[in-house]
């Protein structure tokens, strides 16, 4: 009987042995460290790719698919935006406040997720970026500069697409809560709140935000970035609220 014969013998036997350990420390695992979903907090398998279940990931609003919306379109002073993945309300909705207020990792996996499928289907329309910029938080929002959701998307946005995360924005004026005004009010109160760092000459860079709603925002960033120096601007939302 030969050398290699024994080794695969014993080899064969350990393992026999092992894969029934491995399984119940799996079993253990899930049981003392379940997974759930990050928006109903029902049990998921062992290994789900997501933390969403299937119930709550057919009730996410979806917004037009980024395959039918030809890639960029016009944005009025915004120059372009890529559409985004979701609608702003329901389950997508909660989806994101998880993701914003309460900080939740299993959020931001999800809406990654979500952004790089939908993004997948457009990349070759989007064509190349010097950089990607967040738009500035709300000064009461008590994020720093570089820091926060929109921050944290476009970190994720710049992995995704291989260019580098630039920190360009800031808000050098307070703008009052928008909630209850019209477009035409939000443009007004947004209007030279945003500044810019200087921007590579003819740069073209991709701005990212969790929400838009009146596009007032990435009107006032579009403005900041071409007085820097930038040749185009192309804005990016996680969700789309009613006034997009």
């Amino acid at each position: 009987m030969g050398t290699v014969p024994i080794i695969y013998g014993i080899f064969t036997y350990d393992m026999a042995l092992i894969s029934p350990i491995y399984s119940f420390v799996r079993v253990a695992a899930g049981v003392l460290y379940p997974t759930h979903c990050v928006l109903c907090d029902e049990w998921l398998s062992l290994e789900p790719t997501l933390p969403l279940c299937p119930g709550c990931h057919r009730k996410l609003p979806l917004a037009l698919p980024a395959a039918s919306a030809e890639g960029l379109l016009p944005a009025g002073t915004a120059a372009f935006r890529i559409p985004s993945p979701l609608r702003y309300l329901g389950t997508a909705k909660k989806l994101i406040w998880k993701f914003k207020i309460n900080h939740d990792p299993r959020a931001e996996k999800v809406l990654f997720h979500l952004m790089r499928d939908h993004l997948d289907l457009i990349l070759p329309q989007l064509g190349c970026f010097d950089g990607v910029a967040c738009a500035p938080t709300h000064r009461a929002s008590g994020w720093l500069p570089d820091e926060g959701p929109s921050a944290r998307i476009r970190d994720g946005l710049a992995r995704f697409l291989g260019c580098p995360a630039v920190n360009l924005l800031k808000r050098i004026r307070t703008v009052p809560k928008q909630t209850s005004l019209s477009r035409a009010q939000r443009l007004t109160a947004a209007s030279q709140s945003i500044a810019s760092s200087p921007v590579p000459l003819r740069a073209r860079i991709l701005v990212t935000d969790d929400v838009t709603t009146t596009g007032a925002t990435a009107a006032e960033c579009h403005r900041a970035l071409m007085a820097a120096g930038a040749r185009e601007t192309v804005f990016f939302s996680l969700a789309e609220g009613s006034g997009s």
